[in-house]
């Protein structure tokens, strides 16, 4: 078995970056809801619900 090596097409590499900033979309909501919760806990008798988030990729 050989394994081929084949260059990306332009196609790819848009969808890739198209991941990444997802990626990094995801992880900055994810960043800011537990920067909420922290500061949530500073007020007195706050309770603030983190969601969880759920990507899928079409």
């Amino acid at each position: 078995m050989s394994k081929q090596i084949t260059t990306p097409t332009s196609q790819d590499l848009t969808k890739g970056l198209e991941i990444v900033e997802l990626e990094q979309r995801l992880e900055m909501v994810h960043l800011t809801a537990v920067e909420a919760e922290a500061s949530s806990r500073c007020d007195v008798g706050g309770n603030v619900e983190v969601p969880d988030i759920q990507v899928r990729m079409v």
